[in-house]
């Protein structure tokens, strides 16, 4: 079964109010506990999110991400989880570069998120 998607993406709202929680959370503990500088290397060593615009699926299985402006293909890796409110993928682009993309329904427009859904799925059972 081929399933194509074209969807944009934005940013999750709700991903940036849990990542304000963990901070927060962090460095709280770091503060009570009287280690505020090893709080403050824990957040660093946090990675920032992939600030991806655009998700294209084609329905030979040909994956594009538009990331920063510019335009990659990629192709799924294992690890990957689709459940019914999250798509959590572990990617590999075309330089051999590794990352990991979280998305939620809030990340993209609201008729669409069953599409990339359903596009993802199909990827992930031909792997």
């Amino acid at each position: 079964m081929s399933i194509a998607a074209s969807v944009a993406v934005r940013p999750s709202p709700c991903l940036r109010v849990l990542r304000a929680g963990i901070v927060a959370s962090v460095l709280a503990v770091g503060t009570w506990s009287g280690q505020p500088l090893l709080a403050a290397a824990a957040l660093a060593s946090l990675r920032r999110e992939v600030n991806c615009s655009r998700i294209d699926i084609s329905g030979v299985g040909e994956i594009r991400l538009t990331v920063y402006r510019k335009q990659c293909r990629a192709r799924l890796l294992d690890g990957c989880t689709a459940w019914p409110a999250a798509l959590l993928l572990h990617l590999e682009l075309d330089g051999g570069q590794r990352l990991w993309l979280a998305l939620l329904p809030d990340s993209v427009a609201g008729g669409e998120w069953r599409r990339l859904q359903a596009a993802v799925r199909a990827q992930l059972q031909k792997m």
